[in-house]
């Protein structure tokens, strides 16, 4: 995460582990695998991290009661000789006073993008520095195509792990003059849990 006393430029970023049971399951495929498909981002043991678009206008441009926040990076999850297929390119923070919506494009590189809502959270208010808005952690629950995409054998509402994000800009600083507003419809805390619909049980040929 980002650190006040880093030097030099700031890039935001998305931080997320997905769902660390998930995770496990295809590293105990025999031949599941791991693949980050990007220039930009990195793939590690315990989180993803996707940058932010570079192409944004920045933080001083974001509303953070209605904006979307775009992120870059792509990793893709396989096994079972390719009937295993998860791509996740590119999540887009989209940001409401009744929740947060994280979206993805899970198209292959062959085909043409296909952006859907895999993950819905609460509404938190941002913390604010000179030069970013970071959020987290920011709980997530799946929605019913994120459950399909990662296999079936979640259900919607299922946790994922939190995320935390940040988005940057050199006039950050002019975010603080809206927040006032902001955080009369966004608490500073936890508003709602998403809601919990039902445990996957557990088997020993999928992920728990």
């Amino acid at each position: 995460m980002m650190s006040p006393e880093s030097a030099g430029p700031v890039t935001g970023e998305f931080r997320w582990n997905l769902k660390a049971s998930f995770r496990s399951y295809v590293g105990g495929i025999e031949d599941g695998a791991e693949t980050w498909l990007s220039d930009v981002g990195a793939l590690h043991p315990d989180e993803l991290v996707f940058v932010q678009d570079p192409t944004e206008a920045g933080v001083d441009a974001v509303d953070v009661t209605a904006g979307v926040l775009r992120y870059l990076g792509r990793v893709r999850f396989s096994g079972y000789r390719a009937m295993l297929m998860v791509n996740i390119t590119d999540p887009w923070v989209h940001l409401d006073p009744g929740g947060v919506t994280v979206s993805v494009d899970v198209a292959s590189q062959e085909t043409a993008p296909r952006r859907v809502d895999i993950a819905r959270g609460p509404s938190l208010a941002p913390v604010v520095d000179e030069r970013a808005l970071a959020w987290g952690p920011v709980p997530l629950a799946l929605t019913s195509v994120g459950a399909t995409i990662l296999g079936g054998v979640y259900r919607e509402g299922d946790a994922l792990d939190d995320a935390w994000f940040s988005f940057t800009s050199s006039a950050a600083a002019r975010q603080r003059k809206n927040l006032d507003s902001a955080r009369a419809t966004i608490a500073p805390g936890r508003m709602r849990d998403p809601t919990r619909t039902g445990e996957t049980k557990r088997t020993r040929s999928s992920p728990s």
